[in-house]
């Protein structure tokens, strides 16, 4: 017995307490002895319940039907042999300690008893009361310590089992480690899950770095620390590598042991990490999606306000503003354009445009359409061009460097307006970031550049039918003024024949025969009073022919220009006393092959123009003379004039000049007949005029018939 169990013992006997009961069997077949050893008994400070046998039976009866805490047996009991029965109580309840009871102190006896498995003995001469106390505290002790061993030894047994079993667990690897991450020992699971064998732990090439994967090192060596610092691994998940490749997921944890050792558990969540994986793929898809069903959300939006500011765009500069500011709006783009394709069709011309510099604007300002670029070749082609980068511009246009480098704008769209095979023209949004231009983004530019071609043919047909509507307005009002002037115009000379005829039905009455000399006056002004009415039904009736499309056939034959306007002009210096008209003409005359009725009334209808527009009299000049074979007519007079913006349109069928429009009565067919007489002579007729101070009309005819 060493120190440390002596003192084990000595603990556990001072430990003991005169208060703890005992149960203690007595197996003695002398009344007398068992009378001593109760005697003992009671005068100790031991406090018992003393149980008696007096046969081997009996004590075997007693030990199998109670428990004790000590059996005191006498050696030398009759009928049996002492050795044998302790033998037989020991084999009955091996725990209870037996001491033998000897009439000596034999040596060898005791050495005998000791190894049958005795407690203690004590010889009979020394059964006093302080001896009993103290033998059966030593025993007691010796008993307790042994059941401690036991309990430790039944504990550490079912400990190593347990480990045993853990070891033999199919779902959870365990392995054991040095503090500095070597591995000295794993179990199959482990081996199994990590594609490793025995032999390979053996030669120590199972390795927490090579089994790690990469990205997880740092992680790894964090928890080397951690289990140093603080005595375990908080759990958490581990990506290691497989021998060939392949990837698998760990939940690890790990604890410290007393040996500066550690114990790790892995367990392998390989599954769930990828159902886990998994469902944040079909989460990001889903959140994708649903991104992508807002986004298609705002642009079906923005289209439907694009749709709705569009259908009150009455411009193609309204529709540029409407579309530009809905596509920066809607795309985050940091500048935009409209152009449109000029009326020549060979040029882009900018309807609309924002964000750009003052540089890139007048680059813009016209683009011939036969250029290489970004705008013409798309509309060539009829299809979008995305440039989600300066060098995928570049790439397609390397002429576009110095525009580039100058350009401050870093990705392109542009979209041609195509409706019906016709290019209308194009739309150009600029980013100030790279754009990858997702399929979603593209369709919406194009729809909205469909859009804007929509829009622009609906602006034009509207702006058509508004210009019709005027042009058919204008000309319903032409009409009932033609028709009250012409209904005037016809009425003065019927008026002035039905006057001569009134006057001469009168003298008839009186009975007043008119002179010769009068009635050839009376007939002369009937004459023509009747001329000027089948004149004015003449230009009415080439003017109806005219606007039908059929042309005028003219009765050509030798006419003196010369003598046509002296007639005109004396026909003329009748009608107006605040008139003077003067013919001015170098040769004596002037012989062309015209239509003469016909010149005579554009003779006629310039110098009533002449007389009507110069309210305030004054001279009018006639003038006549030749430039070679052509033949010269001027009419000049001191009037009112001709504003400088209507000096063409005064010369279509209906229309006269803004200013006298309301002042003074007119048709608006004169001019206009004028032009085609002279237009199917071969000649031309212009207008000089200043507001103000007069105008002069110039007529130009071949002479001959080419």
């Amino acid at each position: 017995m060493d120190a440390e169990e002596v003192a084990l013992i000595t603990a556990a006997v001072e430990s003991s307490t005169s208060q703890e009961r005992l149960h203690i069997l007595v197996v003695e077949n002398d009344e007398a002895n068992r009378l001593a050893v109760r005697r003992s008994l009671r005068r100790s400070d031991v406090v018992a319940a003393v149980d008696e046998a007096a046969s081997a039976g009996e004590a075997l009866e007693c030990v199998d039907s109670a428990v004790y805490d000590c059996v005191l047996l006498d050696y030398h009991i009759s009928g049996t042999d002492g050795l044998a029965l302790l033998r037989a109580i020991r084999d009955s309840a091996p725990e209870t300690p037996v001491v033998m009871v000897t009439t000596r102190g034999d040596e060898k006896v005791a050495a005998e008893l000791m190894k049958a498995g005795a407690a203690d003995y004590l010889p009979r001469t020394s059964l006093t009361p302080p001896r009993v106390a103290s033998t059966l505290r030593h025993v007691l002790a010796l008993a307790r310590m042994a059941a401690e061993r036991r309990r430790a030894k039944d504990e550490l047994r079912a400990q190593r089992e347990r480990i045993r079993r853990a070891l033999q667990i199919e779902t959870v690897g365990i392995v054991f480690s040095t503090m500095d991450g070597q591995i000295a020992d794993a179990n199959d699971a482990f081996l199994r899950m990590t594609g490793c064998s025995r032999d390979d732990l053996a030669a120590g090439r199972v390795r927490w770095d090579e089994l790690t994967a990469p990205e997880g090192i740092p992680r790894a060596f964090e928890t080397i620390e951690e289990l140093r610092t603080t005595g375990r691994v908080t759990p958490y998940e581990r990506e290691y590598v497989r021998g060939d490749g392949t990837r698998w997921w760990g939940l690890y944890a790990a604890t410290r042991l007393a040996d500066n050792r550690s114990v790790g558990f892995v367990l392998d969540i390989t599954a769930r990490k990828r159902t886990e994986m998994e469902r944040e793929r079909l989460l990001e898809r889903e959140q994708v999606a649903h991104a992508a069903a807002e986004r298609a959300t705002e642009r079906i939006a923005a289209l439907q306000s694009v749709t709705v500011a569009l259908a009150q765009a009455g411009s193609p500069a309204d529709v540029g503003a409407v579309v530009t500011g809905q596509a920066i709006t809607a795309l985050g783009a940091a500048a935009g354009a409209m152009f449109l394709v000029d009326a020549n069709a060979d040029a882009l011309e900018v309807a609309h445009i924002v964000g750009y510099t003052d540089e890139v604007r007048e680059a813009f300002r016209r683009v011939p359409l036969s250029a290489r670029g970004p705008l013409t070749d798309a509309i060539r082609a009829e299809e979008s061009a995305f440039y989600g980068t300066r060098e995928a511009l570049l790439g397609a246009y390397p002429d576009l460097a110095a525009y580039v480098a100058a350009e401050s704008h870093i990705s392109h769209a542009i979209m041609p307006m195509i409706l019906d095979r016709r290019a209308l023209g194009a739309l150009r949004l600029s980013f100030a970031e790279p754009r990858a231009f997702a399929s979603q983004d593209q369709a919406f530019m194009v729809a909205l550049a469909q859009q804007c071609a929509q829009a622009l043919e609906r602006a034009r047909l509207f702006a058509a039918e508004q210009a019709a509507r005027a042009e058919a307005e204008a000309a319903v009002q032409a009409r009932d003024n033609f028709v009250t002037i012409i209904s005037h115009d016809l009425r003065n000379p019927m008026t002035a024949i039905q006057s001569q005829m009134d006057l001469l039905r009168r003298r008839a009455t009186q009975g007043v025969a008119p002179t010769a000399k009068r009635l050839v006056t009376w007939l002369l002004m009937v004459g023509k009073s009747v001329k000027r009415l089948s004149a004015q039904i003449d230009e009415l009736h080439d003017a109806t022919r005219m606007q039908a499309g059929r042309a005028l056939d003219l009765q050509r034959h030798p006419t003196d220009l010369v003598a046509l306007a002296r007639e005109a002009a004396t026909q003329y210096r009748h009608l107006s006393e605040a008139h003077r008209i003067r013919i001015e003409t170098a040769v004596p005359s002037l012989i062309g092959i015209w239509d003469a009725s016909r010149l005579e009334r554009v003779l006629v209808n310039l110098l009533s123009n002449a007389i009507k527009y110069s309210p305030a009299g004054g001279l009018i000049s006639v003038k006549v003379t030749h430039d070679g074979d052509w033949g010269i007519l001027s009419v000049k007079d001191r009037g009112i004039g001709v504003p400088a913006q209507d000096t063409e349109r005064i010369f279509q069928r209906y229309e006269r000049a803004s200013n006298v429009t309301n002042a003074i009565p007119g048709a608006g067919l004169g001019l206009a007949g004028a032009r085609d007489i002279i237009a199917l002579h071969g000649g031309s007729i212009a207008v000089q005029s200043e507001e103000g101070v007069g105008t002069t009309f110039v007529v130009r005819l071949p002479m001959t018939i080419e």
